[in-house]
């Protein structure tokens, strides 16, 4: 054998030994439990890892599919599949099967089937378990072939084929024959006398009668048996040889013609054996698949990430196999290579130090399998090719080592196999040089481990040895890691704290145990001044975390408290809040009963002027003022939107192609046009139409919460000031005049996009407005759309007592689509 042969094979041995050392074995145990077929589980007894790590993402990537098909409580078909190896085998090599054979054929034709028409229904859940699923074969016609040939009892059918029924039928004739032939002749004064018994029986497949011993001498047909005791034979007749003669010929018949089917059914197995083979195997591979999803259910495992580099960081992460047996198992972070090659763990006896070892290997041998860890999501794993062990006691009585000679052994095999290069391999030691003296061991322990990564090798390694704790100090390789020890309960808490070194705690478990004091104390004495200094050093550190633990716990409860009475602030602002608005809200409703009346009055007015009354002037603006107070008072109790309270935008930050929340809509808009003057209207679009509205209306964004911002007044003092205000006496415009009246911004309303009632409100602001303003003519801009807001506007100024005449627009006008006013 070739050198490099024999380093591939001791590397194998050392492989196999790590996995056994690991509980792996254990781990495929739970899930072959999660098979149901026989090719599923010998898929799992011949199991190998990934070799690649395009390969392990896209294992990882299966149980992640399935997993989520599970948990949204999607069963996937993975039962009924018999192992049919052996019977297509048979096929090919030309033995006929027999009905029992092909039925399992057909069951397991079924089978794939069903896990096939189950994936690709929920393809986008499953696209990469899809991949394999969809390379089954479609052998229907073969599976229903064999349906519709046998019947639920597995014999051959007679309706599939109505041979084998004639011949059926036949042979229950014979049947029939003869028991009525024999029924007559054992009554016959002949055989009454001779018979032992009243019935017919069947020996050596033929009907026979049993008569008295006497008849053996009388010639009444060929005896085929006597009885025990010899005082009976069986006898079949003469009368009836060629009726049983005619029943065998004719189930010699069914036999050939049934041999026939069976023959012909066996080679259309072996002509589709090798399809059949493949959807066995394939079947098998997606049993696998499902059972690691199930065994991730049943860890409340997550999947890890896998890194292209060879690292580790698992977050609250469990030994999986304590975790299947039902142990109470404290979660843990654990790391390797994130930011150094080696960890040294350190820590107290029975602290669980060999646990958190066995958990990343095994986190690392799960992630190359396919499976999920029980870990918190957003775990990282790197793809280890190899994952090397020393762990437990190797000393051996037949080939004579000691427990130290027999660690030595192990570390030799591991380096020798790292001297290629170790960069994807995990080497974890417990107890490193053990079993020795303590000096000696120590000096060698950080040879060993210098060597190892050296490498290249991502090294987790357990010690009591202090020399080794300071190695993590003097080389930024490594890093110390601890189990923690409950000083005060004097109890392992099997918690690992990455970072720090931990103590031995071998005097205090001593004490604990019994030990004498004076004993413990003079073991003490005799402790090297050095490692005294470090174990006091440690132990003065741990009780200082302890103290900052519990300070952290005072300050999480206390930001507990105070959140919960922040909430408990937030809802009683709230509800003054709610008191508040519906007070507002109460009020808005009483002025806005008060408005409705002042318009009553300005309408009246309006009519009294067009009737001339006296001092119009006068009255038309107590009635204004009156209005517009009203209006402010109402904008001054309007509810506040809940949350941010916006502003309108200032009128000088307005800007052409401005994104604005247009209040009076309801909806977002851009401006597409600016005021013509300072009192005017800003146009924006609002989903393909124009919509005019005042600047005040306009924010930045929607408010938050329910409540919008109340529309300003009509108009502002800026406005007023801007536009004369005075009555008009003239007379009402004419059709002439409307026909050739010119649309500006400030003499238009555009109601696109609103809701009729909504538009019917705009409309009366609008007329208030213009009436005010002494305004002769105006534009209402509807559009076409359906009818229904045009209709709807033309029947209200109908009934608006501003309102003298109107008529559609002309051509050059806007058309049917505006509506034109002449006021009173």
């Amino acid at each position: 054998m070739s050198p490099r042969a024999s380093d591939s094979v001791e590397s194998g041995k050392l492989e196999t030994a790590s996995l056994e050392t690991l509980d792996w074995p254990l781990l495929l145990k739970a899930l072959e439990a999660r098979v149901g077929s026989t090719p599923g589980r010998e898929k799992i007894r011949h199991f190998q890892l990934a070799s690649t790590v395009d390969e392990a993402r896209r294992r990882q990537q299966e149980t992640t599919e399935l997993r989520a098909l599970l948990d949204d409580g999607i069963a996937v078909p993975v039962g009924g599949v018999r192992d049919i190896r052996r019977h297509v085998e048979a096929a090919t090599k030309g033995q006929i099967l027999v009905p029992g054979e092909l039925g399992d054929v057909a069951d397991t034709l079924e089978a794939c089937q069903r896990v096939k028409e189950t994936l690709s229904s929920h393809a986008g859940t499953c696209p990469t378990v899809l991949a394999t699923a969809s390379r089954l074969h479609d052998l229907q016609d073969l599976c229903q072939l064999l349906r519709r040939s046998f019947t639920a009892s597995g014999e051959l059918s007679g309706e599939t084929y109505p041979t084998l029924a004639d011949l059926r039928t036949r042979i229950h004739a014979s049947h029939q024959r003869i028991k009525d032939r024999l029924a007559a002749l054992l009554a016959s004064e002949d055989l009454a006398p001779l018979a032992q018994d009243r019935y017919a029986t069947i020996r050596n497949d033929r009907y026979v009668v049993p008569l008295k011993v006497q008849a053996r001498a009388m010639d009444i047909g060929i005896v085929h048996d006597t009885s025990g005791s010899g005082r009976t034979v069986f006898v079949e007749p003469k009368q009836v040889v060629s009726l049983n003669n005619e029943l065998k010929m004719a189930e010699a018949t069914l036999r050939r013609t049934e041999r026939k089917i069976l023959a012909e059914l066996t080679g259309r197995v072996a002509t589709e054996g090798a399809r059949i083979l493949e959807n066995v195997d394939l079947f098998a591979r997606i049993e696998v698949m499902v059972a690691r999803a199930r065994l991730s259910q049943d860890l409340d495992a997550s999947p890890p990430r896998i890194s292209d580099r060879p690292l580790m960081r698992l977050k609250q992460v469990r030994h999986p196999v304590l975790v299947l047996r039902g142990v109470r198992v404290v979660p843990n972070d654990l790391e390797i290579g994130v930011e150094h090659q080696a960890i040294l763990l350190s820590g107290p006896n029975t602290g669980g130090k060999t646990v958190a070892l066995k958990t990343m290997g095994l986190a690392a041998l799960m992630t190359r399998a396919g499976l999920h860890l029980p870990a918190e999501a957003g775990s990282e794993v790197g793809f280890f090719g190899r994952v090397l062990t020393d762990i437990g006691d190797r000393q051996t009585v037949e080939e004579d080592l000691s427990t130290f000679s027999a660690h030595m052994l192990t570390l030799k095999g591991i380096l020798d196999c790292l001297d290629a290069g170790g960069e994807d391999t995990l080497v974890l030691i417990d107890e490193i040089s053990v079993g020795t003296d303590p000096g000696q061991g120590a000096v060698l322990a950080r040879a060993l481990l210098e060597a190892l990564v050296d490498t290249g090798a991502r090294v987790v390694a357990t010690t009591h040895y202090p020399e080794l704790k300071a190695l993590a100090v003097r080389d930024a390789r490594f890093m110390n890691a601890r189990v923690v020890y409950d000083p005060v309960r004097l109890r392992p808490t099997f918690q690992v704290e990455m970072g720090l070194p931990g103590r031995s705690y071998a005097f205090d478990i001593a004490g604990r145990l019994g030990l004498p004091a004076r004993v413990v104390q003079r073991a003490r004495g005799w402790l090297e001044r050095g490692e005294r200094a470090l174990e006091d050093l440690l132990g003065e550190l741990e009780r200082s975390l302890a103290r900052v633990r519990a300070e952290r716990v005072e300050l999480s409860r206390a930001r507990k408290a105070l959140e919960a009475r922040k909430r408990d602030y937030e809802a009683r602002l709230a509800r003054l809040e709610e008191e508040r608005e519906q007070v507002q809200r109460e009020a808005l409703k009483e002025f806005e009963e008060e408005i409705k009346q002042a318009r009553e009055q300005l309408r009246a007015v309006v009519r009294d002027l067009q009737r001339g009354g006296d001092r119009p002037a006068q009255r038309v603006a107590r009635a204004r003022a009156r209005v517009e107070g009203l209006a402010r008072k109402v904008q001054s109790l309007a509810p506040a939107p809940r949350g941010r309270r916006e502003t309108p935008i200032p009128r000088s930050k307005l800007r052409v192609g401005m994104k604005v929340w247009i209040a009076g809509a309801g909806k977002q808009g851009t401006i597409v046009a600016l005021p013509a003057h300072d009192g005017g209207m800003v146009e924006t679009m609002v989903g393909g139409l124009r919509i005019k509205t005042w600047p005040d209306d306009l924010f930045r964004h929607p408010p938050a919460g329910r409540a919008q911002p109340t529309p300003p007044p009509p108009r502002t003092a800026r406005a007023r000031a801007a536009t004369p205000e005075r009555p008009r006496l003239s007379p009402p415009p004419t059709s002439e005049e409307l026909a050739h009246a010119m649309q500006t911004s400030a003499n238009a309303l555009d109601l696109r996009g609103l809701r009729a009632d909504e538009a019917l409100e705009e409309i009366d602001r609008f007329l208030d407005r213009a009436a005010l303003q002494g305004d002769t003519i105006v534009f209402i801009i509807h559009g076409h759309g359906t009818g229904a807001l045009k209709k709807a506007t033309r029947a209200h100024l109908a009934q608006s007592p501003y309102v003298a005449r109107f008529q559609p627009g002309e051509k050059h006008q806007g058309g049917d689509g505006v509506t034109v006013v002449g006021l009173r």
